[in-house]
């Protein structure tokens, strides 16, 4: 029977170090063997190094961890910004509220 490994989430910052560490010339298997992570998933990062620098780039902070965008983002801006204009006021959100308010956006 294997032993089951432990799930682990990366940020921005550690995704572009194992990129610059496999652009160095060290070997995948070693940079997996540092980030305690499985070389399929330094594999992945590498291939997917392109997308993952221009996320850093554009973030204004590396913890992020997934690199998912709004399926609709003129929406995406306009409950944002809504939101910050109600919360300024301390009016309080909850998640039916800014369900409603994004079905009114679309």
């Amino acid at each position: 029977m294997s032993v089951k490994r432990k799930r682990v989430a990366l940020n921005l910052e550690q995704k572009i170090s194992i990129i610059s560490a496999i652009a160095s010339g060290k070997k995948q298997t070693t940079v997996a063997a540092t980030f305690g992570i499985a070389k399929t998933t330094v594999n992945t990062i590498w291939l997917d190094r392109e997308n993952i620098r221009r996320a850093y780039e554009e973030s204004s902070a590396g913890m992020r961890k997934c690199l998912r965008t709004a399926a609709y983002e003129d929406v995406e801006a306009a409950l944002i910004k809504w939101f910050q204009l109600a919360r300024s006021q301390n009016i309080p959100i909850g998640g039916q509220l800014m369900r409603d308010k994004a079905a009114i956006f679309v």
